[in-house]
């Protein structure tokens, strides 16, 4: 009986520490640079909306290029 005790502490204690495990930093969408590029009919919404999401995300820096149809 005090062996099947020990069997089942000992169980417990390896599973407790087996579920302890160091968190792992999740990727931040918010932060970095980013390049838009754009046609020079959206140029202007596309730099208000790459404005507001700065505003709303400081870390974030969004390039917006125009680029002409071929």
């Amino acid at each position: 009986m005090k062996n099947s005790f020990k069997i089942a502490v000992v169980f417990v204690l390896g599973m407790m520490l087996a579920g302890c495990k160091k968190e792992e930093k999740s990727p931040s969408y918010h932060k970095g640079d980013l390049t838009i590029f754009t046609d020079e009919s959206f140029q202007s919404v596309t730099e208000a909306l790459a404005d507001g999401y700065m505003i709303n995300y400081p870390e974030t820096r969004i390039k917006v290029e125009t680029k002409k149809k071929t």
